[in-house]
């Protein structure tokens, strides 16, 4: 269902890349992220 992929994934914009980046190397996050590059 949808809510289960708005539970899964979170958007975040490039400039945010960097520091989520080194959150998912030391294993901060879980499920999906999506970087929105526009």
């Amino acid at each position: 269902p949808e809510s289960f992929y708005t539970q899964a994934a979170k958007e975040i914009s490039l400039s945010e890349a960097p520091n989520f980046a080194e959150a998912i190397i030391n294993n901060q996050i879980q499920g999906r992220t999506l970087v929105k590059v526009n």
